[in-house]
């Protein structure tokens, strides 16, 4: 078997690459920009910079050689300079994706078995692998943006100051999505609420294959906590906003008020975030971390909260369950496919305040519950490793060159 990978970004493609080559399935991972780990160029910058940025890990392919990579750098330059001098987000990022999938080699496209490719930036891809006879699969980062029109406008009703953070779809990016699912041989979802999503829009349920990420289990780890006198300690980690659930998480601790806890909140703010969200004497804004860093905060928390109103998936939950971190979370999330109830976390309805905070006051008053907890949450994240994950695209994989 012979796999053409395209992502022109980031996320866990760079997993998915070595996970490919590690069955000698991997023809080309072709992004934007990338480097092979241990490479000379890697390898180079790291000895340069004295701290070197958290963009280099996440562009950086783990196991996989440098020729087996494909990269096109200035588009993604290109995208980067529009984006600082203004330029629309979303049709700017729709634009360096249109370029990147014509950019791809035909004869790399004629020699693979099978293509892959991801949502957004698989629309012209899937026409050029049909012209050569190959199917195209469809990983889908996240449910389908119909659905997700509809939660904002809820999100906008329940917390109107805070419409300004929920952007509207572009038709041109709405459009190349919904051509992407007609076209695709089948479609990869990692959780059953993005499956769900997709049926419900349209998207013929036998279509769509069910695929949950995996999770560095060695990055992640858990933790033996030495007796602390710390306050017990809330934590979400993730883009601060209001999809995420961040306004429903602020009412929740403002109706709480607990002397004796605190709730740190960790990611890059967007705009409306940065002047809704102030640092307290409960409340901790630590904005942007690099993995590592976002790796010890977490193991040193004791409650994981991510109340989402729409997600894929949302790889923090299983990066906070192998730190040995109970997870609260929403039924938007991969939580219900992952979290077993007052086992290894709790599981609420997005949007629901009272829900939330009695999952929270829960947690506040039986503490010793939650810390014997850890190992339950460590235990359902080793059964999602990242070989674990390759190992079910490789059945996938062998069914679409098969069928």
């Amino acid at each position: 078997m012979s796999v053409l990978l395209a992502h022109p970004g980031t996320q866990y493609a760079p997993q998915l690459a070595r996970q490919l080559h590690r069955r000698n399935s991997l023809l080309r991972f072709w992004t934007t920009f990338a480097l092979s780990e241990n490479s000379f160029v890697e390898r180079s910058l790291r000895r340069l910079m004295a701290r070197p940025p958290n963009w280099l890990g996440h562009r950086t392919v783990p196991g996989v050689p440098p020729d087996r990579i494909r990269t096109i750098p200035h588009l993604e330059f290109a995208a980067l300079l529009q984006l600082r001098l203004g330029g629309e987000p979303q049709l700017v990022m729709h634009r360096r994706n249109e370029k990147f999938q014509r950019a791809i080699a035909e004869g790399d496209i004629e020699q693979s078995d099978v293509v892959i490719g991801f949502d957004t930036s698989s629309n012209i891809l899937a026409d050029r692998a049909a012209s050569a006879g190959r199917p195209l699969i469809l990983d889908q980062t996240i449910a389908h943006p119909r659905s997700k029109k509809r939660v904002y406008e809820s999100i906008r009703e329940q917390f109107p100051d805070w419409s300004d953070d929920l952007d509207v779809r572009a038709h041109a990016v709405g459009s190349a999505e919904d051509a992407e699912h007609r076209k695709a041989h089948c479609i990869v979802a990692a959780s059953s609420f993005t499956r769900k999503a997709l049926s419900e829009n349209g998207v013929p349920s036998e279509k769509i294959v069910l695929n949950p990420y995996g999770v560095d289990l060695r990055r992640f780890s858990l933790q033996c906590q030495p007796h602390v006198s710390r306050k017990f300690r809330f934590l979400f980690a993730g883009l601060v906003c209001a999809r995420k659930g961040i306004p429903l998480l602020l009412k929740a601790w403002q109706s709480l008020q607990p002397d004796d806890a605190e709730l740190w909140i960790v990611g890059p703010l967007t705009p409306t975030a940065s002047t809704r969200c102030r640092s307290n004497e409960q409340i901790k804004i630590i904005g942007k971390v690099s993995n590592a860093e976002l790796a010890t905060i977490m193991s040193e928390s004791d409650v994981f909260v991510f109340p989402s109103y729409f997600e894929g998936f949302g790889l923090v939950l299983l990066e906070a369950m192998a730190a040995g971190v109970p997870v609260l979370t929403t039924t938007a999330t991969a939580g219900p496919d992952i979290i077993t109830q007052d086992h290894d976390g709790w599981v609420t309805e997005p949007g629901d305040l009272n829900m939330l905070v009695n999952a929270m006051q829960f947690c506040l008053q039986n503490r010793d519950q939650v810390a014997t907890m850890r190992e339950n949450a460590r235990a359902t994240a080793e059964g999602f490793s990242w070989d674990a994950y390759g190992d079910r695209w490789h059945a996938i994989l062998e069914r679409a060159c098969n069928s």
